[in-house]
């Protein structure tokens, strides 16, 4: 089992708020809110004190982990809104996968069989619900004020297999797909940056740029020996994207899970 990440900043920003961690067995993905201060820094903070998936399913620890994370925040003297990120992971335990958001995002698993399933978790109002809010009453009531909702799709071999769409779960409740480990090659987490390329047509028109052909390029990877993801998108980004004139406007971040 070996993993890799990359991240790197959008056009349209000034600081990356994105950022990717690879664990033993588990890579992760957080997104911070553009509207928020500081949030590249909290998410760099979340990733970090995950300690286990088993840690996911109980909103007592997932609790006790923002409590810890808001400490070290205003350590730094930076207010808990710095923690205004989004959650995503992928973590083989026994002969499973667990895929866990805490927010928006996309998770791509490559079967054996040479299939692909991609998972896009969606946020019509593009409001995640974040865990910060869960250690803030105030905003926590503000934010449940709006009855929002959350988009899922699911594809196999680009035919939509689950489309639903249903009310935002509580702050401290992942939404959370299983697997199982005997039939998956690779898996890949993304933040909603890979939904945010453009391209200019051939009347002069910016348009945008399916997640599903941004996916398809930077699956086509050969080789899984040492950085492989950091590899892949940086041949994407400055090769492929440079030549096709594509742009990524919001930070992109990748990792990559390979479990051979």
């Amino acid at each position: 089992m070996h993993s890799d990440a990359y991240f790197t900043i959008g056009k349209g920003h000034n600081v990356c708020q994105d950022y990717a961690l690879c664990k033993e067995n588990a890579i992760f993905i957080s997104d911070g809110c553009s509207s928020s201060e500081n949030t590249d820094i909290g998410a760099r903070i979340l990733p970090h004190l995950v300690e286990s998936v088993t840690q996911f399913r109980d909103p007592d620890k997932m609790l006790k982990m923002m409590q810890i994370a808001r400490g070290i925040a205003n350590s730094m003297g930076l207010s808990s809104s710095c923690l205004d990120a989004t959650l995503l992971s992928c973590v083989s335990v026994d002969t499973l996968l667990a895929t866990t958001f805490f927010g928006d995002g996309v998770a791509a698993l490559r079967k054996r069989d040479g299939s692909i399933i991609i998972r896009s978790v969606e946020l019509p109002e593009n409001a995640p619900p974040y865990l910060s809010y869960s250690i803030s009453p105030h905003r926590a009531e503000v934010y449940n004020k709006d009855k929002r909702t959350v988009e899922i799709v699911e594809t196999k071999n680009g035919i939509i297999e689950l489309e639903m769409e249903f009310p935002v779960q509580p702050f401290l409740r992942p939404i959370t797909f299983t697997d199982g480990l005997q039939d998956l090659d690779a898996v890949f987490l993304f933040s909603d940056g890979i939904k945010s390329f453009t391209e200019t047509n051939n009347l002069g028109a910016v348009i945008p740029v399916s997640y599903e052909r941004v996916l398809s390029e930077l699956l086509a990877i050969k080789g899984y020996a040492g950085e492989f993801v950091k590899r892949r998108a940086k041949s994407f980004l400055n090769n492929f994207c440079k030549e096709k004139g594509w742009i990524h406007h919001d930070d992109f971040s990748m990792a990559g899970l390979y479990l051979k």
